[in-house]
């Protein structure tokens, strides 16, 4: 009879042990990365969690490194940490060749599961030099714009119109997501007459294209 009680006894402890880790307090952190462009998963990406706390004043904490992880081959990846008086967390992705991302989560409560997908562009570069060609003149204009650009980084060349006037010659480099097809229109305005141009580009991983405008 000794003997039956201890083994229940073993059991119950084994019952409540399992129970108590399963019902753990966690938040959770999980999703899938994926190349912008061609949709492919991207594995071995580099995930930084941070999170800003409250402290038991009430103050807000800076950023505080709590774990990191790495997505698999097929481009997912989950992280848990014990639960919080999270102000947000800040997941930062990052891998050789790519621009780097970032996502704040603002959490709901102390636990929580949260699904942090995204999608990462590899890097390349855009550089234009825009030169005023002789006879020049003070009211010599030139525009350009770019349309087609992906969502690829929080520096990459915008969409906006830029105009350039008289005689300076400018250089400019920003960055663009490789392998989006990007058209460039620009117009001059020279001596009176105005022309338009448009031209398509495709950027390799690494490398720089290079566009001369000349008005």
């Amino acid at each position: 009879m000794k003997h039956t009680c201890y083994i229940v006894l073993v059991l119950l402890v084994v019952s409540i042990s399992f129970n108590s880790c399963n019902n753990k307090k966690e938040n959770v952190f999980y999703g899938n990365i994926n190349d912008v462009i061609s949709g492919l998963p991207v594995a071995d990406v580099d995930i930084l969690i941070e999170m800003r706390e409250v402290s038991s004043y009430g103050a807000v904490a800076a950023y505080e490194t709590i774990g990191s992880t790495v997505s698999d081959s097929e481009g997912s990846f989950r992280f848990s940490c014990d639960a919080a008086r999270a102000v947000n967390f800040r997941l930062s992705f990052s891998k050789q060749g790519y621009f780097t991302k970032t996502l704040i989560i603002t959490p709901v409560d102390v636990i929580g599961e949260y699904q942090a997908s995204t999608a990462m562009g590899m890097v390349s570069h855009l550089m234009f030099t825009i030169q005023n060609v002789a006879p020049f003149s003070n009211d010599d204009v030139l525009r350009y714009r770019l349309s087609g650009l992906a969502d690829g980084c929080d520096d990459c060349c915008d969409d906006a119109l830029h105009s350039f006037y008289g005689a300076a010659d400018t250089l400019t480099i920003c960055p663009i997501v490789a392998y989006n097809d990007i058209t460039i229109e620009y117009f001059t305005f020279i001596n009176g007459v105005s022309s338009q141009f448009t031209q398509q580009i495709t950027g390799e991983p690494g490398d720089t294209v290079k566009i001369v405008m000349r008005y």
